[in-house]
């Protein structure tokens, strides 16, 4: 399918409303002592799908918890409605949410909205990475010895070798912080230890459109300067 500039223009908006509104939620559920039962990810998910599929009715919409709308639709998102959701149960105050749209196979928007602070970080593919109008870089490489990495997935033997040769090795429990953090020249590089596409293929494109390099390795993905994603690699 031919992508027009105004479309992409439109489910970014799209993607950045409704990740602002889910943030406002969780925080609101959050300060208010909501019910646990059912979890607020629930409501929040029915109303992303709800501002998708009521203004584009040929898309799907695939979150956590089900799949909305046409089998084969040429255009998908990919939602998280509480990205740390187990962060946010216990009272840890870092979640967020994430929004992918993917077309014809290939991710061309990503947002991460961080809830806590209310940032919203997004991209278009070929369009850079932004953040409250804010154009988004990544920070210069160093040595993976001065480096702050994110670890995206589980702990397994190479999280551990990195805690053991990096600066330091963050583990929010939380992707869409991950890659706002990246993109926004917090930290240096993420590592990405899962094939879960909700932690990735938002925070991958905001990540490349602020200027980071990508490499895969078998089940691992490293991004960020391509000198520091080099010596990276020299690990896995």
């Amino acid at each position: 399918m031919t992508i027009q500039e105004t479309q992409l223009a439109a489910w970014r908006d799209l993607a950045v409303s409704l990740a602002r509104g889910a943030g406002e939620l969780a925080r609101r559920a959050q300060g208010e002592g909501w019910p646990a039962d059912p979890p607020i990810e629930v409501d929040v998910e029915r109303r992303m799908v709800h501002g998708i599929t009521g203004r584009f009715r040929d898309h799907a919409v695939v979150s956590r918890l089900r799949r909305s709308g046409p089998d084969d639709a040429d255009v998908v998102w990919l939602v998280d409605p509480l990205d740390g959701a187990q962060n946010y149960a216990i009272g840890f105050d870092v979640h967020g949410a994430s929004l992918a749209v993917v077309a014809d196979g290939e991710v061309v928007v990503g947002v991460v909205h961080d809830s806590v602070s209310g940032w919203t970080c997004s991209a278009v593919r070929g369009g850079g990475a932004e953040r409250e109008g804010t154009v988004l870089r990544v920070r210069p490489a160093v040595p993976l010895a001065e480096a702050t990495l994110s670890w995206i997935g589980r702990p397994s033997s190479i999280s551990a070798l990195l805690e053991d040769r990096a600066g330091r090795v963050l583990r929010t429990d939380a992707p869409s912080t991950d890659w706002a953090l990246l993109a926004a020249g917090g930290t240096h590089a993420a590592v990405v230890g899962t094939d879960d596409r909700w932690a990735l293929d938002a925070g991958l494109l905001l990540a490349t459109e602020a200027g980071a390099s990508h490499e895969r390795v078998g089940d691992h993905v490293v991004v960020g300067p391509p000198d520091l994603v080099a010596e990276v690699l020299t690990l896995l």
